[in-house]
């Protein structure tokens, strides 16, 4: 969906046309919200627990990202009014915008070829456990390693589960004595 977003957005910042840019970059921008919040996910549900920190990692990334795409455009440099028509000015920032496209079409072949699998915590969810080891033996080489990170997603599942139900029964508490309070308040 992050993709489809990007893609969406590329193609919008693309067109000459102001409005349709800026409702192209809110797309664009949207995507790569939705891009530095999954990849961190993704990273906490696979990697190892002495590994996890590693996830905020994608943040600094992200952030270099944008230090890259403010320093392309220092590319343009100052132009005169004879220099309007340059390739710099009408066509630079295509690139710019376009560079992400390429990026995405790369990540969504190899999600489709190479990583063609949901992730542990889905896998777990919709109870596929012999696709979770799989899964898991797929990416740690140590058959140990993945069992007990399948062990984990397992228990941190289930925890989870039970913490959502103790809300569910808490807030259903909560509402009902709101309710009797209101009573008590009609009736006075």
């Amino acid at each position: 969906i992050a993709n489809a977003l990007l893609w969406i957005g590329v193609c919008l910042t693309l067109i000459s046309e102001f409005w349709v840019l800026c409702v192209g970059r809110v797309i664009y921008g949207i995507a790569a919200g939705a891009f530095s919040t999954l990849c961190p996910k993704y990273i906490a549900e696979t990697a190892r627990k002495k590994l996890r920190p590693a996830g905020a990692l994608t943040q600094i990334c992200i952030t270099l990202g944008i230090l890259v795409a403010f320093s392309v455009g220092l590319g343009i440099g100052d132009v005169d009014e004879d220099e309007q028509d340059s390739f710099e000015i009408q066509y630079y920032w295509y690139i710019v915008f376009a560079i992400p496209l390429a990026i995405s079409i790369v990540q969504v072949l190899l999600m489709m070829t190479v990583f063609t699998y949901d992730t542990p915590v889905v896998l777990k969810q919709r109870g596929r456990l012999a696709d979770l080891k799989t899964v898991m033996n797929k990416i740690y080489s140590d058959p140990d390693l993945a069992q007990e990170r399948s062990d984990e997603i397992v228990v941190i599942s289930e925890v989870t589960r039970m913490i959502e139900l103790w809300q569910g029964v808490l807030l259903t508490q909560v509402q009902q004595s709101h309710d009797h309070r209101l009573h008590a308040v009609g009736v006075l």
